[in-house]
């Protein structure tokens, strides 16, 4: 029996945010690019949302 394969966990946001240029298709930057997430049958994706609580340097 096939399950739909759902991965609860994903640093995709912070990837993108803290990478400049970073590109979520390029499947060369990233394991957790739209395409590998694709090729490996992930159905959902939940994206975690961080927020930083210290101050700038």
């Amino acid at each position: 029996m096939n399950y739909p394969i759902a991965d609860l966990h994903c640093d995709l946001l912070s990837f993108l945010a803290a990478i400049p240029h970073a590109d979520a298709f390029a499947k060369d930057q990233i394991a957790c690019a739209f395409p590998w997430l694709k090729e490996g049958g992930v159905r959902m994706q939940v994206m975690a949302i961080y927020t930083n609580v210290d101050a700038p340097a």
